[in-house]
């Protein structure tokens, strides 16, 4: 959490450890978005829609087999799956907001392509304070962490 309120965010909660919805619960967000996959079922839906306010929206990135229906839309909350889609002007244009430094990206480990595998299972586990990179830029040895904010690649 304290990484977190490091980046900015101005209240963060580990959902691993605590029980987000009993502490958020009444605060009334207007979004919860879920891009984890935690929220696997209806129930676990229906207990995130009792921290948003009436009309509020729970969008999940990860879970397209939420129930039509739930409880927390019978309290006026709008549930939906979205499936994210990037043009190529898109993805220009994060590039160039990396490039200016208007937007920072963390980077946990940065892995040569030959340890594909180990950068899989580290993305995976969940565990990750940042993204996993697989680079060709002349990464050499094993994996290797980046403290946030640090060049990823060298440079490169």
């Amino acid at each position: 959490v304290l990484w977190m309120e490091n980046l900015g965010v101005s209240e963060a909660v580990n959902f691993r450890e605590e029980d987000w919805v009993q502490k958020l619960t009444g605060q009334n967000f207007d979004i919860i978005l879920d891009c984890v996959g935690w929220a696997s079922s209806g129930d676990e839906v229906d207990r995130a829609s009792e921290a948003l306010r009436p009309g509020g929206q729970f969008i999940s990135l990860t879970n397209f087999d939420l129930p039509e229906e739930v409880a927390g839309m019978k309290r006026g909350c709008i549930v939906k799956a979205v499936v994210p889609t990037a043009s190529s002007e898109d993805l220009d244009t994060l590039v160039a907001w990396v490039a200016s430094g208007d937007l920072e990206v963390c980077v946990d480990q940065v892995c040569p392509f030959t340890e594909a595998r180990h950068a899989l299972h580290e993305s995976v586990v969940g565990q990750c304070r940042g993204k996993v990179l697989l680079c060709q830029c002349g990464a050499s040895g094993g994996p290797r962490r980046v403290p946030c904010g640090a060049s990823a690649c060298g440079g490169a």
